[in-house]
């Protein structure tokens, strides 16, 4: 667990490099980002065009491009079928703070290896105000919003 933390804490740092650095592209990365100032909760609707309810691509994609504009870096596994199972929807960090996010359209229920991850993050972030852990449905759009931004 000890070396779990300092793993995460490392990469956090690292993260957290292009908060001082006096590069001009670090520099770039500190300026707010417009978009992230204009991002509002009147900007999602769960239900598509089509008047179904989103699928969780496009759930996904909502909720990347909300972190994205407000400045996270994001990493999403693309081909899930050769990864650990269960592993999360999605890991955010930013200036020293990791979100970690499984993300559900209903009817969709998280399976049992998907949480036993978000169990371990759980544990792991235990304590740690750096660490979050999530389980996101669209109806949580506004908490989505809130810790994102």
């Amino acid at each position: 667990a000890k070396m779990t933390a300092d793993v995460l804490t490392w990469v956090a740092d690292l993260a957290n490099h292009h908060e001082t650095c006096p590069c001009d592209q670090c520099r770039q990365r500190r300026k707010p980002q417009e978009a992230a100032q204009q991002a509002r909760s009147e900007d999602f609707s769960p239900i598509g065009p089509d008047g179904k309810p989103i699928s969780e691509k496009a759930f996904q994609a909502a909720v990347t491009a909300l972190a994205k504009r407000n400045g996270w870096r994001t990493y999403h596994v693309h081909f899930s079928q050769k990864s650990v199972a269960g592993w999360p929807d999605l890991v955010c960090i930013r200036v020293r703070k990791m979100i970690i996010a499984e993300l559900k359209v209903p009817p969709n229920k998280t399976t049992a290896a998907q949480a036993a991850w978000l169990k371990d993050f759980r544990e792991l972030a235990n304590g740690c105000d750096r660490i979050e852990v999530y389980l996101w449905t669209p109806t949580d759009w506004d908490e989505i919003e809130s810790v994102l931004r």
